[in-house]
């Protein structure tokens, strides 16, 4: 019952940030930017999880040795991800920078392997391997294409510390806090790292029009908050590594919600890619709990 509880946790994890690129594409149409955007979504995030969690009445103590570690997720982790993809779509298509992004998941499993235990079954290898061709196939990368090597290195950064992130969550010193506290602290410490850069590099305006401040709120529910917290809830559930595989079904949703919301295209090649990750997420889910 554990397992299938991680396992829906991901789905609607993978489902919410799937949705991230279409919101913060009308957030930008709406009159807001990339630096805004941003700072509206963490602090937004911060806010509503405070609430949240004064509200259910959740436990907001952690001791020192948590909060050294939630400090690397939230700002090595959570933060530089988003950084550093934003910067490598500078360099490379935004393709590309997701097609590269996406080799965190082999990372993560490589990792939870030594760091706790996680068994690597030719089953989970055999669903990795799905996961990854149908993410190149929805994305797709023209063999045309002019790759710049500053993107190409940014785009593994941004999977080498989402790797981090994951694997922060999953360890044992954060397992007795609760998924909506702990994501709490992850955005208070985004949250101040991304207005310190920005005020640092003269980045931060914080007049944005209306339409694009509901456009963010609507990203910070549906696409930070809920995410993220259930993303916690899955990696403690099912592991790591696991959780990171199934997490591949954030480009299926892009590309349905770009279709339905914003008539993008939608090719043969896409759909075969989408049920190659399908078919990674069902093997995953019948598979025998290999954690531990």
């Amino acid at each position: 019952m554990k397992k299938i509880y991680g396992v829906i946790c991901v789905v609607i994890s993978s489902i919410g940030f799937g949705l991230m690129p279409v919101l913060a594409k009308l957030a930008y149409e709406s009159g807001g930017n990339t630096y805004n955007v941003l700072f509206y979504r963490f602090l937004f995030a911060l806010i509503v999880l405070w609430i949240y969690n004064l509200i259910t009445g959740k436990s907001m103590k952690i001791t020192k040795e948590q909060l050294k570690l939630i400090f690397i997720i939230g700002l090595v982790g959570y933060y530089t991800t988003s950084l550093a993809l934003f910067m490598a779509y500078n360099y490379v298509p935004v393709g590309v920078a997701t097609t590269i992004h996406f080799i965190y998941p082999a990372i993560v499993t490589a990792a939870s392997y030594f760091l706790y235990k996680e068994k690597i079954t030719p089953l989970k290898v055999f669903a990795l391997v799905l996961s990854f061709i149908g993410v190149f196939m929805i994305i797709g990368i023209s063999s045309d294409v002019s790759l710049d090597i500053r993107g190409i290195v940014l785009s593994v950064v941004s999977a080498a510390v989402w790797a981090v992130y994951v694997l922060g969550v999953a360890n044992p010193l954060l397992e007795g806090i609760n998924s909506s506290v702990l994501v709490f602290y992850i955005s208070v410490i985004s949250c101040i790292g991304n207005g310190t850069a920005q005020a640092l590099t003269s980045k931060l305006n914080l007049l944005i029009p209306g339409k694009a401040l509901i456009m963010v709120l609507l990203l910070t529910l549906l696409s930070t908050v809920i995410p993220m917290v259930t993303f916690g809830i899955g990696i403690q559930a099912i592991g790591p590594g696991s959780a990171s595989i199934l997490s591949t079904l954030e480009p299926v949703t892009s590309l349905i919600v770009g279709y339905l919301l914003l008539s993008e295209p939608i090719t043969w090649q896409m759909i075969t890619g989408a049920l190659f990750i399908l078919a990674a997420v069902i093997l995953l889910s019948v598979q025998k709990s290999d954690k531990g």
